[in-house]
């Protein structure tokens, strides 16, 4: 596995005059070793999105490209865009397009169909929702297209103590298509007392913004709900 920090600062290599011809929200990212993406300015499409390269598939993040750095994670079967508080340094979001057969990338496998699994973990302090989904891809030439959803799914994406409720998973668009948005909604639940002290508290989880509301025998109910979408695209 191989683990490349993408500072969306100035690269070192990169001269000043034409740094400074970036604008404001434009952020410079740059890897040194096994390129995946080699000098690409990241650029917000609007105040509040930037999109993000994988392998075959962008995503939209939902975030300024000036308030982000992104770490990319190659492994010989997924790649991985993790998302960085730019301000803090904490995850806040992680995206991975997983390859069907191991070396298959950016070509495809049999018959012009490609399937890939793409990933998208959210954090909500202190958890997390992992959303996936399952996508056959055709491909001729140049032209690429979603062709089929076999499978979406939602779980939780850490191993802390919480559960996933009235989870909603939902295909937003038509396919076939050059570009989809799956909508994920639910509720985060924590089973919680008085006596637990530390990420996991009653007063923690009030600042993470969770509800709070008495069950029996002093147990007590945190609850957060979630609605976010996730937008990937071929082009």
């Amino acid at each position: 596995m191989m683990i490349f920090l993408i500072s969306l600062g100035t690269p070192s290599n990169v001269e000043a005059n034409s740094f400074n011809e970036l604008k404001e929200n434009k952020a410079r990212v740059q890897i040194t070793k096994e390129k995946i993406i080699e000098n690409e300015d990241y650029l917000s499409t609007s105040e509040d999105i930037t999109d993000i390269k994988l392998d075959l598939l962008n995503v939209q993040v939902p975030y300024n490209a000036k308030d982000i750095d992104v770490k990319y994670i190659e492994k010989d079967d997924s790649v991985t865009a993790v998302i960085l508080d730019k301000k803090t340094s904490e995850e806040i979001d992680r995206y991975t397009e997983q390859f069907e057969d191991e070396g298959i990338r950016n070509s495809a496998a049999n018959n012009n169909l490609i399937w890939r699994t793409l990933f998208r973990t959210k954090t909500y302090k202190p958890a997390a929702v992992e959303v996936g989904v399952r996508v056959q891809i055709w491909s001729s030439g140049s032209f690429r297209q979603f062709n089929k959803i076999q499978d979406a799914w939602q779980r939780p994406g850490n191993s802390g103590k919480y559960t996933l409720k009235s989870t909603r998973t939902f295909n937003n668009n038509k396919l076939p298509a050059t570009k989809i948005s799956i909508n994920a909604s639910g509720i985060i639940e924590v089973a919680t007392n008085e006596n637990i002290t530390g990420t996991w508290s009653i007063s923690s989880l009030k600042k993470y913004g969770f509800s709070i509301s008495a069950g029996s025998k002093k147990t007590y109910y945190a609850r957060k709900h979630y609605n976010n979408d996730f937008i990937f695209s071929l082009y």
